[in-house]
């Protein structure tokens, strides 16, 4: 009677997906004046954030700023040098972010604006950023009147949470949309799954 074990070998192996545009599960504003959405009165245009919507529903606006699709930031006094605004993004999952972009209404822009982007695992600690001074923006969009900045962040560690921070010296700035480009992490089977599955295989045997 002879016994003979049938060893199968295993390979797990997760391959990146392309990188698709982000499904934001929420985000939050930084407290400072400069980061706080403009409220409706102001100028006559529909600015404010209500519900922290805005800047990820996916519906980029006409390019008129006061379609109702834009969210308005304000240096009130004056640049105080802080974010124009800063806005911390949750992803919902750990990604690997490739790029951002920030859509804006090209008669806000001077060519001066720049923008500091870091991510986080847990939303308190954040990544060394990628720094763009100035944005380049680019226009011939369907909406005319409104302008991208594509930022490459491909260096930044894989994070959960990412801050956009973005500096115009100018009163206002008004932001359209800001858009993650990506794709979510697949956590590696631990070493007790695979061991358990390779006992599993092991375990089989058939009789000759």
């Amino acid at each position: 009677m002879k016994f003979r074990s049938h060893i199968l070998t295993i390979v797990l192996t997760a391959s990146p997906a392309q990188g698709a545009l982000v499904v934001v599960s929420g985000y939050v504003y930084a407290t400072t004046a400069e980061s706080q959405p403009q409220p409706t009165s102001l100028l006559g245009g529909v600015l404010s954030d209500v519900g922290n919507v805005k800047l990820t529903d996916g519906v980029l606006g006409t390019g008129n700023w006061q379609d109702g699709k834009n969210v308005g930031f304000r240096n009130i006094g004056g640049d105080s040098g802080n974010p124009q605004p800063r806005v911390t993004f949750d992803l919902g999952l750990l990604h690997t972010v490739s790029t951002v972009d920030i859509w804006t209404v090209i008669a806000f822009n001077a060519g001066n604006e720049s923008a500091s982007i870091s991510s986080s695992v847990d939303g308190v600690t954040f990544s060394s950023p990628v720094t763009v001074d100035p944005i380049i923006w680019t226009g011939g969009f369907a909406n005319a009147n409104l302008e991208r900045g594509s930022i490459d962040v491909s260096s930044l560690p894989d994070g959960r949470f990412y801050r956009v921070d973005i500096f115009d010296p100018a009163e206002w700035v008004m932001i359209n949309e800001i858009q993650f480009d990506g794709t979510a992490v697949v956590p590696e089977p631990s070493a007790a799954i695979l061991l358990g599955l390779g006992a599993l295989v092991l375990g089989r045997r058939r009789r000759v």
